[in-house]
């Protein structure tokens, strides 16, 4: 059935059935994935996704209900089921519908391109990359993926307020692991590229650069332990904020489960970090004119200079702060409720590049990888404790790969002791949300080696 012809038929039976507030949250999603693994394709995946959530308001409390069957049958079944579980609920709530806005900004995020390019030509790509890359040195044994993804994503959002947006977006990128071997020691380095336009991007380049960071870190060891000056490489760090974003999240200040709880107005960080969530950057996964209760979406320094200047809201928690909704309200995908989530959430660029860093460290650690974030990172009170590798650098030059060490800490005391902030921005991203950041250099970090 239309989506449109479902919606106009759903929206007559709820209000048949004496309901006056209600909405509907539609997503569409065709997708396609190839791996290949030495020369031949491992695994293929051509999918077309499709759901809508409905919910109401009955009774003074907002119910939930999805389908992925796009017909008549099922209308009747998801009102009812939205007005059960609106009846079966006990809580307060202070959850309500938008109205809308006069403008929206102008965002296209849809290309259209990769949808005009042959299925066999991205195959012939992605065999192309893990080629190119076992060329570029002996020592390279094998790629453990080589993945080209695509995906098309079409969203509607429609309520009884009169509310009706809809935004469509394109994305592809590919993702390589290459394992390289020199007698008994294995190392990997892992690395996604972002396709904008298939004829300006540098396929080459990426391999080439991914190996050439996996063969640097062969022969590592560990160091001393000790205090030393750190610099944690663009993607790294930006993954180490990415677990800790709940803490802007208004959701997590009101169950106290953020640190940045009655703190707006507050140095918690150095002065010359800054930031910002941009739901307008171009190029972005995450780039979107509304969020998904139809909110406009807005650019704000969430730290500005060091200081905290706002929560991440959607229209309950702001409702219940007496302020605007910034434009946060996010859902993981049409069967979930409502949550709070960044769009493109990144530290604002400094002016010095990774060499001049180095040279303004001087003698220290350039980390390059840290794991364990999930087991050794509280998201709550910020301590970690992460297994980390990368170089040691004396009098501004890499000396040697370094691993088997331990890097501890606290996250809110790197926010308040970076030194440096590089110009080098790198975003780490998913279908939810944007992670960015360049480069930071922090003083005396612990380190746990020898």
């Amino acid at each position: 059935m239309n989506i449109d012809k479902f919606i106009e038929i759903l929206f007559n039976t709820a209000k048949q059935k004496g309901l006056s507030d209600y909405e509907v949250y539609y997503e569409k999603s065709r997708s396609f994935s190839v791996n290949i693994y030495e020369g031949d394709i491992e695994e293929y995946k051509n999918s077309l996704n499709m759901g809508l959530s409905f919910r109401t308001l009955y009774n003074g409390q907002m119910g939930y209900a999805y389908t992925e069957n796009i017909d008549e049958a099922s209308i009747t079944l998801l009102v009812d089921e939205a007005i059960a579980n609106a009846a079966a609920l006990e809580r307060e709530t202070v959850e309500f519908l938008y109205e809308g806005e006069e403008k929206y900004e102008d965002v296209d995020n849809y290309k259209g391109e990769i949808e005009k390019i042959d299925t066999d030509k991205k195959i012939n790509l992605v065999k192309k990359i893990e080629a190119e890359a076992k060329k570029i040195d002996d020592r390279v044994k094998s790629l453990q993926y080589c993945l080209y993804k695509e995906a098309i994503v079409e969203r509607i959002i429609a309520n009884s307020k009169g509310l009706r947006l809809t935004d469509k977006m394109d994305y592809a990128y590919c993702y390589i692991n290459v394992v390289v071997k020199e007698n008994d020691d294995a190392k990997t380095s892992e690395a996604e590229l972002a396709i904008d336009r298939f004829d300006e991007t540098n396929f080459e380049l990426f391999a080439k650069e991914t190996v050439d960071e996996a063969i640097s870190l062969l022969g590592a060891k560990s160091i001393k332990s000790g205090s030393y000056d750190v610099i944690i490489k663009n993607k790294t760090f930006a993954l180490l904020l990415r677990e800790m974003i709940n803490v802007f999240s208004a959701e997590a200040v009101e169950k106290g489960l953020s640190m940045f709880a009655n703190k707006i107005g507050d140095k918690v960080a150095t002065e010359d970090l800054t930031i910002i969530d941009d739901p307008y950057l171009k190029g972005r996964l995450n780039t979107k004119a509304f969020d998904d209760e139809g909110v406009g979406t807005k650019v704000k320094k969430v730290i500005e200079k060091g200081v905290l200047n706002t929560y991440l809201h959607n229209l309950k928690t702001s409702k219940k702060a007496g302020i605007e909704s910034t434009g946060n309200g996010k859902r993981n995908s049409y069967k979930g409720e409502i949550g709070i989530s960044p769009f493109n959430l990144y530290i604002e660029p400094g002016d010095k590049d990774l060499d001049e860093m180095k040279k303004e460290l001087n003698t220290g650690l350039l980390l390059i990888k840290l794991d364990g974030l999930h087991a050794g990172l509280n998201t709550i009170s910020g301590d970690f404790s992460l297994i980390a590798s990368g170089y040691y650098i004396e009098n501004g030059e890499i000396k040697k790969p370094v691993n088997q060490i331990t890097l501890a800490g606290n996250f809110f005391d790197v926010l308040r002791n970076i030194d440096v902030i590089g110009s080098d921005l790198k975003f780490e991203e998913d279908s939810v949300k944007g992670i960015g950041s360049p480069s930071v250099l922090i003083r005396n970090m612990k380190i746990a080696g020898e």
